[in-house]
């Protein structure tokens, strides 16, 4: 599942605590990609596909809060956009 192009940006790149979070459009454009990587790294790594249901995203791996602040910043991240 690994085929992003880390080189470019992700749609959403956010540090919380030791780790960095990307999220990248899924494979098939029906879910969203989640990979992570420690701060100082540059080597990422594939984690889930996650689901957005216009709040908050649902991915398994992932604790409660963890997932509610990357959807908060991922719906900032979108209000932008429709500016």
């Amino acid at each position: 599942m690994d085929t992003f192009n880390y080189d470019e940006p992700g749609i959403i790149e956010h540090d919380i605590g030791e780790l960095t979070y990307r999220v990248d459009s899924g494979k098939q454009g029906t879910r969203l990609a989640l990979s992570t990587r420690p701060v100082d790294s540059w080597e990422w790594s594939f984690v889930a596909e996650m689901k957005w249901d216009g709040r908050i995203f649902s991915c398994k791996p992932l604790d409660f809060e963890t997932r509610k602040e990357l959807s908060r910043v991922f719906k900032e991240a979108l209000e932008e956009l429709e500016m």
